[in-house]
């Protein structure tokens, strides 16, 4: 519990942390200040196309609309509710398709 500020917080700060991130030039929308990087990062991706994604650990929760997931030679066609787990070992996938997708990922690296 460490990384867990109890503290409380003036309204300055407090508005600064529900700031809306922008949308990066991946496509994708962080749904936490810059802050929580450091232990968790989660992502709205809008998908209407194709939406190539880097290698890297995540859980998906596709929020509404339908497509598919590629990585290497296969896919897996995607729906509403549905949620899964992309191994980094995947490599490099794909969204296709026309959907909003919910992306958690594990914190950011330190450099």
């Amino acid at each position: 519990m460490s990384g867990l500020d109890r503290t409380s917080v003036d309204e300055t700060t407090l508005r600064q942390l529900a700031l809306s991130r922008p949308v990066s030039d991946s496509g994708s929308q962080p749904l936490f200040p810059t802050q929580a990087d450091a232990f968790f990062r989660a992502d709205r991706l809008r998908v209407d196309g194709s939406h190539e994604l880097t290698a890297e650990f995540s859980i998906q929760v596709v929020v509404d609309g339908a497509g598919r997931i590629e990585w290497g030679e296969k896919s897996l066609a995607l729906g509403a509710g549905m949620t899964i787990l992309v191994p980094h070992g995947a490599g490099r996938v794909t969204l296709d398709g026309s959907m909003t997708v919910l992306r958690g990922r594990p914190p950011k690296a330190r450099t």
